[in-house]
């Protein structure tokens, strides 16, 4: 699945595929399992790291319903003519650069905890879709705020948008671990 932006002709752009969303509801399905496991705690090695994973993933489903939102609302609301879209594109920067922030710090946290040996390869994974997302999302927030200048770069948006589609195939791989 290819993540899309529609281009419009002021130099907007709409998330039209919906893979980025889709994308983080495959992440926050990931994340939901690995906190399902959490709940079923325990006195083992694995029961403690994923009990202490357990807040951290509840911050990052927090994160990613919050993106998706953002993505819902942009599009269903998006106005893109000249004299709106600055303003609308200034929002969406403090939007996106919002959970941006939120997603730094539950990437510090995640990367904090060091997993037992069974645990390693999928920790990894979740990792590696974590910094892909982030770098996408932080991607998109910086061409909102230069589209609220005036000075957006289509093709920055298009490709911030594909690594939070390339992101998919680690949450995939980390998922396929469950259990």
């Amino acid at each position: 699945m290819t993540t899309r932006a529609a281009h419009l002709p002021v130099g907007g752009i709409r998330i039209s595929s919906g893979a980025a969303v889709t994308i983080l509801i495959a992440a926050l399905a990931a994340m939901t399992a690995v906190l399902l496991l959490a709940m079923r705690g325990g006195n083992s090695e694995v029961g403690r790291y994923e009990t202490t994973l357990a807040p951290v993933i509840e911050r990052h489903n927090g994160a990613v319903a919050d993106w998706n939102q953002f993505v819902n609302e942009h599009n269903a609301t998006a106005v893109f003519s000249l004299g709106s879209y600055d303003a609308q594109s200034a929002e969406a920067s403090l939007a996106v650069t919002t959970i941006v922030t939120e997603m730094e710090v539950i990437r510090a946290e995640w990367a904090a905890v060091v997993p037992p040996l069974s645990r390693a390869e999928p920790h990894a994974l979740v990792l590696a879709a974590m910094d892909l997302t982030l770098r996408g999302v932080t991607g998109v927030a910086s061409y909102f705020d230069a589209a609220s200048t005036g000075g957006a770069d289509y093709s920055q948006a298009q490709a911030s948008l594909a690594m939070i589609d390339e992101a998919s195939v680690y949450w995939a791989q980390a998922k396929s671990f469950e259990g």
